[in-house]
């Protein structure tokens, strides 16, 4: 629980990733718009899409805490191995998740994967509108 309050705390610090999750909420919000109108079984998906999202934030904030980490504060080998092992026991959670959702049901596996994967894809379509100057959010 300390560890969710640390990064919740350190999770609305910049502007990026105020902006970051605004975009994510309105993509999940078409997301799951998109599943009440196409998809017979809606519970498993809107479940798996709500978990996949809330760790796909909590990953956000854990890099960001990695980075930080490691780039603007005295970059020492404690700091460094701290986030490092940060990352990896992310990765490894995030591979768990995949697969006992893969286990219980395909589409709470669907859903837990569109979820994992929202916070990427709002990046990349950050990315991409800032680089055709269709968006204009100082974040280059």
């Amino acid at each position: 629980m300390l560890f969710i309050r640390k990064i919740s705390t350190h999770l609305f610090e910049s502007d990026f990733e105020k902006l970051i999750i605004k975009k994510a909420a309105i993509l999940f919000v078409i997301l799951t718009t998109l599943t009440l109108i196409i998809f017979n079984s809606r519970f498993y998906i809107l479940t798996g899409l709500a978990v996949g999202g809330l760790f796909s934030l909590l990953r956000l904030g854990s890099l960001s805490n990695v980075l930080s980490g490691m780039l603007f504060l005295n970059n020492t080998r404690k700091i460094t191995s701290k986030s490092i092992v940060s990352f990896i026991i992310s990765q490894l959670m995030a591979a768990v998740l995949l697969i006992c959702s893969a286990l219980l049901n395909i589409w709470l596996f669907v859903g837990i994967t569109t979820g994992i994967l929202l916070v990427p894809t709002t990046i990349f379509i950050n990315a991409i509108t800032e680089s055709f100057g269709i968006t204009h959010n100082n974040f280059e």
